[in-house]
């Protein structure tokens, strides 16, 4: 008979759970900023663009259009 060893640890766990909502606001704001940076890379290669490719950049309207948003105050949902 093979025997397996384990470890099994509890950790006291509180009643309800506290976010410190900065902290996790200004996760999803650097977050962000790497999705909008990615996303205008994108577009903002010069000249024309192929069928498929992404669009060209021009004026540059289009990559400055590109941005992100993170609400304030956001209800926070535990389950």
């Amino acid at each position: 008979m093979e025997q397996t060893a384990f470890l099994h640890v509890d950790f006291k766990q509180p009643e309800e759970m506290e976010f410190n909502r900065a902290r996790l606001r200004k996760a999803f704001v650097q977050i962000g900023r790497v999705y909008m940076r990615d996303a205008r890379r994108l577009v903002m290669r010069r000249g024309r663009s192929a069928p498929g490719e992404n669009p060209g950049y021009q004026t540059g309207r289009l990559a400055r259009s590109i941005g992100y948003y993170v609400p304030v105050k956001a209800p926070v949902v535990l389950a």
